[in-house]
């Protein structure tokens, strides 16, 4: 029997194919950490509760310690943030940022997926998306910080971390005001 290139290539394809749907298979089935779990008793718009899981995981890791205390103490949902977010994009849009959730989750070597790897090994995997060569992963990255920093920052927990005092009205006839502060940096008279 005479073996054939062709046939050489064509048999490692369909193994490469199959080691890879065995280790997607095998996350899938596996899941998220299941200590992760999605807020009970709501619904995101565009985001499936293994997104939102995903989505939370990324965040508390790359937003710092102030944003995991916000998180922790239940003042920022990193999700909702995301999925707010995705309101103001294209239906192909939101799909893309879905499954850069989900490719974020699964590209990775072995049975660890990123919501189950230990915190140094998840540092290590954002930084490396960070400065990969591969297009994508930084893309994705990229896409990743802008979400969840701007959400961030933009909630009443990361403006307070950051040392702002809140959203500013210039005028008068604020109610409570002090006589002659022009400018009221309060979150109270804005935000119900």
């Amino acid at each position: 029997m005479k073996l054939r290139r062709r046939d050489l290539l064509l048999a490692l394809g369909c193994g490469v194919g199959a080691l890879a749907a065995v280790k997607v298979g095998g996350r899938w089935w596996l899941g998220p950490d299941p200590s992760l779990s999605p807020r009970a008793g709501r619904s995101l718009n565009h985001l499936s509760g293994r997104q939102e899981v995903i989505a939370t995981a990324i965040a508390r890791v790359m937003v710092g310690r102030s944003g995991q205390i916000a998180i922790d103490a239940g003042t920022w949902d990193p999700a909702a943030s995301f999925d707010r977010l995705l309101d103001s994009l294209s239906p192909d849009q939101r799909s893309t940022a879905g499954s850069a959730l989900h490719l974020f989750e699964e590209w990775t070597p072995g049975f660890t997926s990123f919501t189950r790897a230990p915190r140094d090994e998840q540092e290590r995997r954002l930084a490396a998306w960070a400065t990969s060569d591969l297009a994508l992963h930084r893309t994705v990255w990229g896409l990743l910080h802008a979400a969840f920093g701007s959400g961030f920052a933009g909630s009443r927990p990361g403006m307070q971390a950051l040392g702002h005092l809140g959203p500013t009205v210039v005028g008068a006839g604020h109610p409570g005001r002090p006589p002659g502060q022009t400018v009221v940096y309060t979150w109270d008279e804005l935000v119900p």
